[in-house]
């Protein structure tokens, strides 16, 4: 009875390219860092020790965030781009933040950082009842920490932010009164009608960022609003019709329409009305830096 036999190189190509795949699928290794948080301002230290940055800090271009909270109403020909675009302009006129390329790696490698119910933030399950915000920060992969390094250097940094923009779904709140309100940002409260719906979401342009030191370890994360869809009292009856008062439907609005987000929508209620989004930029750059003028 013969034998068959194969050439011991085969048993070295195929352990090489076994090693040359485990190593390839621990760079894609994503993990999560996520917290709760109840209100505004979306801010959260996961580095105890960390205090102020000081010195030039580099910016890796605005993304649409791709990761496991993006919306499934998120549509890539929305206009995010656009107003990315603009919110890049702005970051690349601050003297103390160096604006660069970033690595030439595919979306797969990027960190991203959004806000939004728990269950879309994180990827686990929601308890029925339990609405939950949360701020989830998806890390980077290993090559990507690898190609920063040089972007570190040609800088002088230390440190490195990145800013996701994605369409996140927030829940109403309710307090004591009866009152509803939709909190989006640092002083930024959506007042609603009293009629809408506590279970549904309210499609909300979120511009996000996270902070990281030279090594890649998450330091902070932050959220702000920019403009949220308009809720009415029929999308929570259809809510409640359709799923049974298990599941939520989510109003956009104008909250993805680069011309809105870029052009008109102003927060009136500050001196000089400014523009929406270029305040939740200020406010998003100062929480993660934690220091005043960036």
């Amino acid at each position: 009875m013969s034998r068959f036999r194969l050439p011991p190189s085969i048993f070295f190509v195929s352990a090489a390219v076994g090693l040359a795949f485990c190593q390839s699928l621990h760079a894609q290794m994503r993990s999560i860092d996520f917290r709760v948080l109840r209100d505004p301002p979306y801010c959260y230290t996961f580095s105890k020790k960390a205090g102020p940055v000081s010195g030039p800090v580099v910016v890796v271009p605005v993304r649409p965030y791709e990761g496991v909270g993006s919306s499934p109403l998120f549509d890539g020909d929305s206009g995010l781009a656009a107003i990315a675009r603009a919110i890049d302009a702005r970051v690349a006129n601050w003297p103390e933040l160096r604006h660069v390329a970033g690595p030439a790696l595919s979306p797969a490698h990027w960190p991203g950082v959004t806000l939004g119910d728990e269950e879309l933030a994180t990827g686990a399950p929601r308890e029925a009842g339990n609405r939950r915000t949360a701020l989830a920060v998806t890390s980077p992969s290993r090559d990507w920490k690898r190609a920063m390094q040089p972007l570190l250097d040609q800088a002088g940094a230390e440190h490195y932010v990145v800013i996701s923009l994605s369409l996140a779904e927030v829940y109403l709140r309710q307090d004591w009164f009866g009152r509803k309100s939709l909190p989006i940002g640092t002083d930024y409260v959506v007042p609603v009608a009293w009629m809408n719906d506590l279970e549904s979401t309210v499609g909300v342009l979120v511009l996000s960022g996270a902070l990281y030191d030279r090594s890649g370890k998450l330091i902070r994360a932050a959220s702000e609003g920019i403009l949220a869809g308009e809720p009415t009292f029929w999308q929570g009856v259809v809510a409640k019709s359709i799923t049974g008062g298990r599941g939520r439907i989510t109003t956009i609005g104008e909250a993805d329409n680069p011309e809105v987000v870029l052009r008109t929508h102003r927060r009136t209620e500050l001196p000089g009305a400014p523009l929406a989004w270029e305040v939740a930029l200020d406010h998003l750059l100062r929480h993660l830096l934690q220091r005043e003028g960036v």
